[in-house]
């Protein structure tokens, strides 16, 4: 799906959200300060996957969880920074 970066005008509040080909929400989760995020690299047969790791809470009852975001290989280091950006 298609992710993007939101930060509230008045608050500031940042949040990472994807959604589907139809717009329903898909994950939603709020960037606090301090979270880190971690670049992936894996390499397979089709060639390097890369991903973003993070520690969030999607589902208050599910408590922390780890996720990780598959990006495109010439994405990630943008994606990565713009994240710590948020974070700060």
């Amino acid at each position: 799906g298609v992710l993007r970066l939101y930060r509230h005008k008045v608050n500031s509040k940042c949040r990472i959200v994807i959604r589907n080909g139809i717009g329903k929400v898909q994950f939603n989760v709020g960037v606090s300060k301090g979270m880190e995020f971690e670049k992936v690299i894996k390499q397979s047969k089709k060639g390097p996957a890369t991903y973003v790791k993070f520690f969030a809470i999607e589902d208050a009852s599910k408590g922390m969880e780890v996720f990780m975001l598959q990006v495109k290989p010439d994405c990630l280091d943008k994606l990565h920074e713009k994240l710590e950006g948020m974070v700060k």
